[in-house]
C-alpha cells in the first residue's frame, strides 16, 4: 500500500491563514528562515490525520492568534489532503470550528467546540474517521514510516519487536542445525520445548543439586564421626558363636547346680528367659536407632539452616562485589562528565573565540597597496564561509559533548539507583543472616526431641517378666543355698550380657556403615548429574550466543549502512537487551545531522519492506544533508533557507529536473509572524 501527496489545501492553522499546493504526487522540497511556517505544513497534515501536530502532542494551538497572543475568533481550521491511495484518489479533511449560543437580548457566547471530519467528501463522525485511517496505517507505523527519527525515539522493546519481525524464518531448530556441537540438545527438546525453556528447567535442577549437593558432605561426616564400643578384632560370626556357647554353658552350669530338677521345666524356663533376653536386647537397639534418628534429625535441621546460611551470604557476597563494581563505574561516570565538562568549556572558548575573528582586508604583499574591491569582497566571503565551517565544527562538537554529558549523567544517575537498590538488599541480607546464624544457635542448643518413656516402661516390663522366670527357675535349681557354680554362672551372665552389647552396636553399625555407603553413591549419582545439566547448560548458553549472533547478521544484513547493536555485556557477565542503531560503530544519539537522516531513511526503507506500506517521508533540517539516501516514495524535505523569508517550493520529479512552484499562503497578518 502506497499514500502520496496529490494536494494539500491549509485554513486558519496556526500562523497560516490560507495555503494550497498541487504537490502531484512528486515529492516536494520546501525552503525558508526559521519561523516561516515549514513545521507549521507538517504539523497540518499529521493534525488532519490523527488530530496531533508532528511531534504526537495532541494538546497544541491549532487557532490562530492575534499580536497580543490571544485567539483570533469566528475561523473555521480546516486542513484537506488529497491522496494518491495506490493510484486511487482519497480525500480527507478534518475542521475545527467554534460553537455559539445566544440568549435573547445578549451578546453569543463562545460555548465550545466541534471536530468534523469527512472522508472524500462524505462527513463521517469522528471515531469512525480514525478507525477508517487506523485501518488504512496506524498512527504509530505511520509515525515510524514518516519522521526518519521516530523509530529511535521508541522505547527499545518496541523498536526490538520491530526488527524481531525480520528473523521470524529463524528457528532453534535452524541455530541447532548450523552448529554440530549443539546437537545434544536435539534429545532434550520435547513436545515443542524451546532452548529458553530447557535452559530455565536446567537451571532449577542445577540450583536443587547443588544444594543437596552442599548438604551431603555434612551427612556423611557426621555418620563417620559416630564412635563404637567395639573391639578392633570384632568379628559377628564368631561373637555369634561365642554367644551360643556361652548360652550353653549357662545351661550345662545351671543344670549341674540343679540335680533332680525336672529338666523340661529348667529348659522351658531357660528358653523364656533368653527370649526376654532378645526382646530387651531389640528394645534397646530401637531405643538406640530412635535416639539417633532423633539426633540426626536434628543435625540434619542444622544442616539445611546452614545451607540456606550459606546461600544467603553468598548471595549477600555476590551482592556486595556488584556494589562495589556500581561504585567503580559511578566513580569513573563521574571523571568522564567532569572531562566532558572541560571539553565543553573548551568548546564554548573556542566558539566565542573563532566567532570574536573579524575579516580585516590585506595590502599588496609586493606593492603594499589596497587589495581590489572584488578580491577584498571574495576573500571576506571565502573568510566568512571558513569561519562558518568551524563555528559549524565546534558547535557540533559541543553539541556531540553535551549529548555525552546528559548520557553520562543519566547513567551515574542509574548506577546511584542501583547503588542504593544494593545496599538495600546488602542489608536485608544481612538482616536474614543474622536471624538465620541465631535459629542455628537455638537449635544446636536445644536438647534432641525425641520421648524415650515408652522404650524404657517397655523395656522395664520386659526385664520385669524376665526376673519373674529368672526367680521362678532359680526356686527350682537353689533347692536351699547357692552353690560352688554360682560365680562360673555370674561370669558366663556378664559375658552373655556383653556379647548381647556387641551384637546390637555391631548392627548399628552396619547400618550407619551402609547408610554411608548409600549417602555416598547418591551423591556420585548427584554429581554426575549436576556435571551433566552444567554441560547442557552451557550448551544452552552456547546456543543463545550463537542464535544472537545469528539474529544480529539477519538483521544488519536488511540494512544498507545502520547496523544495530541489540545487546550489551555488563562486567558481571549478565547481557542486557538494548537497541542502539549505529553507523560505522558510531551510535545514532553520537552522529551528526546528515548521518541521523540517512540513518532514519535507511531504517525506513526495510521497515516500508517489512509492512508493505510507503507514506510520505518528511524530513526537518535537511538542509544539514547534501546527499540523502535514495528511497521509492514522496518525500518532503524542508530546508532551513536565511535568504528566504516567505516558504519557497520545488517540486522533484524523477523525469525532469527540478520545477518551482507558487503555492497559494496567505499568513495571519494580524500575528505579525508566522510559525
Amino acid at each position: 500500500m502506497e499514500l502520496r501527496i496529490k494536494y494539500l489545501k491549509i485554513e486558519n492553522f496556526k500562523g497560516i491563514k490560507k495555503f494550497e499546493l498541487d504537490f502531484g504526487g512528486q515529492s516536494v522540497n520546501i525552503y525558508g528562515d526559521n519561523r516561516t511556517g515549514k513545521t507549521t505544513i507538517f504539523d497540518a497534515f499529521t493534525w488532519c490525520l490523527f488530530g496531533k501536530d508532528s511531534l504526537g502532542q495532541a494538546n497544541f494551538e491549532i487557532k490562530p492568534l492575534m499580536s497580543d497572543g490571544s485567539v483570533k475568533h469566528n475561523l473555521e481550521t480546516t486542513v484537506e489532503i488529497l491522496f494518491s491511495h495506490d493510484g486511487k484518489d482519497l480525500l480527507l479533511k478534518r475542521v475545527y470550528r467554534e460553537i455559539w449560543k445566544g440568549k435573547r437580548g445578549l451578546e453569543a457566547e463562545l460555548s465550545g467546540h466541534e471536530t468534523l471530519t469527512y472522508i472524500n467528501d462524505e462527513r463521517v463522525g469522528v471515531k469512525e474517521y480514525e478507525k477508517f485511517i487506523n485501518e488504512l496505517v496506524s498512527e504509530e507505523l505511520f509515525r515510524t514510516l514518516t519522521n526518519v527519527h521516530y523509530f529511535n525515539s521508541l522505547p527499545v522493546a518496541k523498536q526490538r519487536d520491530i526488527l524481531f519481525k525480520l528473523v521470524e524464518g529463524i528457528t532453534d531448530d535452524d541455530i541447532i542445525a548450523g552448529d554440530k556441537t549443539l546437537a545434544p540438545l536435539w534429545d532434550h527438546l520435547k513436545d515443542g520445548q524451546t532452548v529458553v525453556t530447557l535452559a530455565k528447567i536446567l537451571k532449577d535442577k542445577i540450583k536443587q543439586t547443588q544444594k543437596q549437593l552442599d548438604e551431603y558432605p555434612l551427612r556423611i561426616s557426621e555418620l563417620k564421626n559416630i564412635k563404637y564400643k567395639l573391639p578392633d578384632d570384632y568379628d559377628d560370626d564368631k561373637n555369634d558363636a561365642a554367644l551360643s556357647a556361652a548360652y550353653k554353658k549357662q545351661s550345662e552350669l545351671e543344670k549341674a547346680k540343679v540335680t533332680g530338677q525336672a529338666d523340661s521345666k529348667i529348659d522351658e524356663l531357660e528358653k523364656a528367659v533368653r527370649a526376654y533376653d532378645n526382646k530387651i536386647a531389640e528394645l534397646q537397639y530401637k531405643l538406640e536407632q530412635d535416639r539417633r534418628h532423633a539426633a540426626a534429625g536434628k543435625q540434619q535441621a542444622i544442616a539445611e539452616k546452614t545451607s540456606e546460611l550459606n546461600r544467603i551470604r553468598g548471595s549477600r557476597q555476590q551482592k556486595e562485589i556488584e556494589l562495589n563494581n556500581f561504585k567503580i563505574r559511578k566513580e569513573k561516570g563521574l571523571a568522564t562528565i567532569d572531562e566532558e565538562k572541560a571539553a565543553l568549556q573548551k568548546s564554548y572558548d573556542d566558539y566565542r573565540q573563532e566567532n570574536a575573528k573579524a575579516f580585516i582586508p590585506e595590502q599588496c604583499a609586493y606593492c603594499g597597496q589596497d587589495l581590489p574591491a572584488a578580491m577584498v569582497e571574495e576573500l571576506e566571503k571565502k573568510f566568512n564561509l571558513e569561519k562558518a565551517e568551524r563555528l559549524t565544527r565546534i558547535k557540533e562538537k559541543g553539541e556531540a559533548t553535551k549529548a555525552n554529558i546528559e548520557k553520562y549523567i543519566q547513567a551515574v544517575k542509574g548506577f546511584e539507583e542501583t547503588i542504593a537498590k544494593l545496599e538495600a538488599e546488602i542489608t536485608a541480607l544481612k538482616d536474614q543472616e543474622a536471624a538465620k546464624e541465631k535459629e542455628i544457635a537455638e537449635l544446636e542448643a536445644a536438647p534432641v526431641a525425641f520421648d524415650d518413656s515408652q522404650y524404657k516402661a517397655d523395656i522395664e516390663t520386659e526385664k520385669n517378666r524376665k526376673a519373674t522366670c529368672e526367680n521362678e527357675l532359680a526356686k527350682l535349681k537353689a533347692k536351699q543355698q547357692p552353690t560352688l557354680f554360682d560365680a562360673d554362672l555370674d561370669k558366663v551372665k556378664a559375658e552373655i550380657e556383653q556379647l548381647l552389647a556387641y551384637r546390637t552396636e555391631y548392627r548399628i553399625k552396619f547400618e550407619n556403615e551402609d547408610r554411608i555407603r548409600t549417602l555416598e553413591n547418591e551423591q556420585m549419582r548427584e554429581r554426575r548429574r549436576y556435571e551433566d545439566n552444567m554441560k547442557l547448560l552451557e550448551l544452552c548458553e552456547k546456543f543463545t550466543v550463537a542464535k544472537r549472533n545469528a539474529f544480529q547478521v539477519e538483521i544488519d544484513s536488511h540494512f544498507e549502512f545502520v547496523k544495530f547493536q541489540l545487546y550489551e555485556t555488563h562486567l558481571s557477565g549478565g547481557v542486557r537487551e538494548i537497541c542502539v542503531a549505529t553507523v560505522n560503530g558510531v551510535p545514532y544519539s553520537s552522529l551528526n545531522n546528515e548521518a541521523r537522516i540517512n540513518a532514519g531513511l535507511d531504517i525506513i526503507r526495510t521497515l516500508q519492506r517489512i509492512y508493505g506500506i510507503k507514506v510520505p517521508i518528511f524530513i526537518d533540517n535537511a538542509e544539514s544533508t547534501t546527499r540523502f539516501l535514495p528511497l521509492d516514495c514522496q518525500m518532503i524535505k524542508l530546508y532551513v533557507s536565511e535568504a528566504d523569508k516567505k516558504l519557497r517550493f520545488e517540486l522533484l520529479d524523477e523525469h525532469a529536473p527540478a520545477a518551482a512552484v507558487q503555492p497559494v499562503l496567505e499568513e495571519i497578518t494580524e500575528k505579525g509572524e508566522v510559525n
